[in-house]
């Protein structure tokens, strides 16, 4: 009995000794695993302290993404505003190259589509159809200058400076029409709506033909006086609509007025008040025009002739675009002083035509550039794009809003 209480005693103390052991590594492993929880939530609040200031930061217009950049990437909707004129847009092209991208040439084919041409270094340039909602483009044909829109919905197009046009499909836009200016017609001609007709000017007059200068059909005569060089020569002809063509008055001492004649010559009205100016058609009838060498822009009214002007002076065609309802007039005007570095210095505006009244107006400056170029006022008159040059040098384009309706009755108020 003795024997058995002895090797029973020794038996629980090597129990003892192993539970004492057991009970120490767990104690290790508790400890080893607070310090882990600790460190992990410590972490955890870190990361969700970054977090709330990631979003602090978006909620303030753009945290920085990789490389530092700001902004990440942009919403569908979203560009950058322009540098002077604040309320203008930038028109992202995204389809195209930005490395590319060098705008000097903008027509609209719709109010929400238009054609943009891109020069390459080579001195060749590409021409593109740009969709203003759907962000879509469309190749052309490379070395082509979209000139207009037919009511077929064919493309004229200048093909070669001032000597080589065609008519492009306007599905496939495919060629459709090659037309050759011939040597003895002058580089200004234009085509009619409906794409039937060739308005152009030689030595002798203002003439209507077909696409192969073939039929003439002279509806003004260049009037010559006594001396050689002493003549009126009609150029620079314009279809205004289907029937109406105008055209400017050249003589030794630039242009002595502008003309507005149907396509067959049976109607004629002259405007001397349109001295060295360009006429360009109104909805309502009458004309605005604006004076080439940069006096200012205004109204001739199409029965009388008798001129007003909106503005009396601005830089010669910087800015300058036109809503052909007749709501509002773009133009750069220029500042007076002259400051001793070379800026382009003054006031973008925007002005209603019949309230004469400014509906918008930017302060610009900006060393050795002009501030807009290339402007050009969409066919419902709603908004006008126009190229500035970006940080590259290169033309870039922008979206400027108008309302004039809105503008005119907050001025009321």
């Amino acid at each position: 009995m003795i024997k058995h209480k002895k090797s029973t005693t020794g038996f629980s103390l090597a129990s003892l000794s192993m539970i004492a052991i057991s009970l120490l590594l767990a104690m290790i492993l508790l400890v080893s695993c607070s310090s882990q929880k600790s460190g992990s939530e410590e972490s955890g609040s870190d990361s969700s302290q970054k977090q709330q200031s990631s979003q602090k930061s978006d909620s303030k217009g753009g945290s920085k993404g990789e490389g530092g950049k700001e902004g990440g990437s942009k919403d569908e909707g979203e560009s950058e505003n322009h540098e002077y004129i604040s309320d203008a847009k930038k028109v992202m092209i995204e389809p195209i190259e930005a490395a590319q991208l060098d705008i000097n040439h903008v027509v609209f084919l719709d109010p929400g589509k238009i054609s943009i041409t891109c020069p390459k270094d080579i001195g060749e340039h590409r021409s593109f159809i740009y969709d203003l909602e759907t962000r879509q483009v469309v190749k052309l044909p490379d070395n082509t200058t979209v000139l207009k829109k037919l009511d077929n919905d064919d493309l004229f197009v200048m093909t070669k400076e001032n000597t080589e046009y065609a008519i492009l499909d306007g599905s496939s836009y495919t060629v459709k029409k090659a037309i050759m200016r011939p040597a003895n017609v002058d580089n200004s001609l234009d085509i009619s709506p409906d794409g039937k007709s060739i308005a152009y000017v030689t030595d002798e007059g203002l003439f209507v033909s077909d696409l192969d200068f073939q039929n003439p059909t002279r509806i003004v005569a260049a009037k010559r006086e006594g001396k050689v060089f002493d003549m009126e020569l009609p150029r620079f002809p314009k279809w205004f609509d289907a029937n109406r063509i105008g055209y400017k008055v050249v003589g030794l001492k630039g242009v002595l007025y502008c003309g507005v004649v149907t396509r067959d010559g049976t109607v004629s009205k002259t405007y001397m008040e349109a001295q060295d100016a360009t006429l360009y058609p109104l909805v309502n009838g009458d004309y605005l025009f604006r004076n080439d060498s940069g006096k200012g822009i205004g109204i001739i009214d199409a029965n009388t002739g008798q001129k007003k002007f909106i503005t009396e002076s601005l830089l010669d065609k910087e800015g300058f675009a036109f809503d052909k309802n007749g709501k509002w007039v773009s133009y750069y005007m220029t500042n007076k002083e002259v400051t001793e570095e070379n800026k382009w210095t003054g006031r973008f505006e925007v002005k209603g035509i019949s309230s004469e009244s400014k509906i918008m107006e930017f302060e610009t400056e900006k060393p050795n550039a002009k501030p807009v170029e290339n402007a050009v006022a969409s066919p419902d008159g709603k908004f006008l794009l126009f190229t500035d040059m970006d940080m590259t040098g290169r033309r870039v384009l922008y979206k400027l809003e108008i309302n004039a309706e809105q503008s005119q009755q907050s001025q009321k108020k």
